[in-house]
Order: C-alpha cells, then sequence, then structure tokens
C-alpha cells in the first residue's frame, strides 16, 4: 500500500531537479541548494526570484530576461501519454474562443503570399513539478523556416505529411498578456533576425538572452487545431493533428523542427514554402502554453527541386522583408 509520504531525494537527484526546473548548470545548482540548506523546492524559487542573496552567483538578471530561465530539462526514459490533461483556467475570452494575439508588426504586400493563422495549446512532453515564471508570461517569438509539404496522392492530395524547421528567435517578454507591445522596438530586432538569416551570422540581440544554454532541448505536443490560410476573397486552410515540435539551443536562436499531419477539403500543394511568422505563446500552467502563430508563406519551389535553388528563392523573398533604411551591424559568422 502506498503510505502517502514522499520519498526523500537523493543530492544527486536534487541537482538534476534543479537543473530540470532552471535550465542552469551543475555548478549553479550545487551552489544554489547549498545556500538553501538542501531545500530544492526554495532554492528553485530564489533563483526564480533572484533574491539578493541569490543574485551575486550569477550576473543579474533583468526581469524581462529572468523568464527565460524558466525551461525545464527533459529526462529522455520519461513518457507521458500524447494527450495531456488542460488545468482548468479562468478563459479572458469567451468559451470557445481563440486567445486573442496582437499583431506585431505589418507584412509587407507581396501578391504572392499566403496569409495564415495557426493557433493551439503547446504541451511538454516530459511533465514537469515546478512552477518556473508565473502563470500570464508571455513570450514573443519570430519564426523564419522552410515548410515541405508531402500530400498523400492516395487520398486525393487531401491529407498531406508536413515538416517545418527552420529558426526561432525571441523578439520579446511580457510579464502579464495585457502589456502593452513596443512595436517599434520588436520591428527593429525582428530586422536584424531577418538579415542574420541571410547572412548566415550570429544575431546580437538574440545573442544576449539568457536562459538555457546551447545544446539545450525541447520536446512538445500541439493540440490538434487548424491551419488557416487567408486569401483576398476566400478562407481555407487544413486540419491539423499529430503535432510534435522539437527545438534546440543554439548561441543566438532555437533551431526548430515541427512534425504535423494535414486534412484539407481541397487538394494540397506539393512544395517547399518560406514561412516568415511572430508566435505569441502565453503560459496556462506550468506545463502547458496557448501558442497563437500568424505569418505569411510564400512557395519557393518543388521538394524535388536543388537545395540551392531554394536558397536563392529564399533569400530573395527576405531581401524583401527588409526596408530600404536598414543598415545591417557587423557581427562576426557563425561557427560551424
Amino acid at each position: 500500500m502506498c503510505s502517502g509520504k514522499k520519498p526523500t531525494m537523493s543530492h544527486d537527484e536534487k541537482i538534476d531537479s534543479f537543473m530540470e526546473a532552471t535550465c542552469t548548470t551543475k555548478d549553479t545548482a550545487e551552489r544554489c541548494l547549498e545556500r538553501s540548506s538542501g531545500d530544492l523546492h526554495l532554492s528553485v524559487e530564489r533563483y526564480f526570484n533572484a533574491d539578493a542573496q541569490y543574485a551575486k552567483w550569477d550576473a543579474p538578471v533583468p526581469l524581462c530576461e529572468k523568464s527565460q530561465i524558466g525551461s525545464k530539462r527533459a529526462r529522455e526514459p520519461e513518457t507521458v501519454p500524447t494527450t495531456q490533461p488542460v488545468e482548468k483556467k479562468p478563459k479572458r475570452t469567451g468559451e470557445g474562443e481563440k486567445m486573442p494575439w496582437e499583431e506585431i508588426a505589418s507584412d509587407p504586400n507581396l501578391a504572392n503570399a499566403d496569409c495564415f493563422e495557426y493557433n493551439a495549446v503547446k504541451s511538454k512532453l516530459v511533465q514537469s513539478n515546478y512552477q518556473g515564471p508565473k502563470d500570464g508570461s508571455t513570450w514573443l517569438w519570430y519564426l523564419i523556416g522552410e515548410m515541405s509539404v508531402y500530400p498523400d496522392e492516395g487520398t486525393g492530395s487531401k491529407s498531406a505529411s508536413v515538416h517545418l524547421k527552420g529558426d526561432k528567435f525571441q523578439a520579446g517578454w511580457l510579464s502579464a498578456p495585457s502589456e502593452p507591445i513596443p512595436h517599434g522596438v520588436i520591428e527593429n530586432r525582428k530586422n536584424t533576425m531577418v538579415d542574420s538569416v541571410m547572412q548566415d551570422q550570429v544575431n546580437s540581440y538574440g545573442k544576449a538572452r539568457r536562459g538555457c544554454q546551447p545544446g539545450y532541448r525541447h520536446r512538445w505536443t500541439y493540440s490538434d487545431s487548424a491551419w488557416e490560410l487567408k486569401g483576398k476573397t476566400v478562407k481555407k486552410g487544413a486540419a491539423t493533428s499529430c503535432c510534435s515540435w522539437d527545438e534546440q539551443k543554439e548561441e543566438d536562436r532555437w533551431t526548430v523542427n515541427v512534425h504535423m499531419m494535414w486534412q484539407a477539403q481541397e487538394a494540397l500543394t506539393e512544395g517547399i514554402f518560406l514561412v516568415v511568422a511572430d508566435q505569441r505563446a502565453e503560459k496556462m500552467n506550468k506545463n502547458q502554453y496557448q501558442t497563437s502563430m500568424s505569418g505569411k508563406k510564400w512557395y519557393l519551389g518543388s521538394v524535388n527541386d536543388a537545395p540551392e535553388k531554394i536558397a536563392a528563392a529564399k533569400n530573395r523573398i527576405l531581401g524583401t522583408l527588409l526596408p530600404p533604411s536598414f543598415k545591417p551591424k557587423v557581427v562576426k559568422p557563425k561557427k560551424i
């Protein structure tokens, strides 16, 4: 029979749990636990709150950057059901409505681009017991990637396997969903991110973000939803299912690999598409976030086209996103 008493954690287990909760190094975990007399929960809480006693362990973290520390380290052997129960929270909008997202900046008027929206709840593949940043904390991301669509001819091309890979930059952070967005500042940051992708260079703003160390990896499952395409006179899209989102921290960005299935009413187009989008992720609870993505996609070519052709088409389009007044900073090339 279960006694209901929690088993005592060993020192090594506490170190591992602290690193999972805060995404920090083992040395930092050792110092934090030592100065909290081995109290795991107290050490994590003080780390996030940046108490004066703890701030001297590492460089002080400004409030707008402190939130990134809340990512959790996943343990490979653990498994959880694909569908995670959603903790009930009061909705900010009417029942059944999508979480409202705010457009960060206007997109260029390119005739061959399709506008899209994608809203879903993401859940950690490996659940965590640590709260991290408070509920309602909101991250603003900027995604630049290539989406490959492989229609299934057996269904009349109405279903497809979709793979999205690319770079995700943190463009901003809000301490609460209602906090105003500094549109001008965000737009300038996004311009530097587009340029970094085009030039294959380190992004200075992205490199300055604190939190997860390069090499850290996140895995998420996204709830079944819809990838909605919006044209001038029609609105269509595809139902999404089996969506998994895998991302790894690099020096200045996250590299993402997303796999999902599409099911549409009309035949889907095979090919590779450039996707440029704003994503807003609002924390619902310690393991789930409400995400809202909005952006544009451009057809680059067939999945059978040479990579050089796809890359050239991608850079031509990205070049149109930068205003004539933009002057890129000279930064060192990314290390390979």
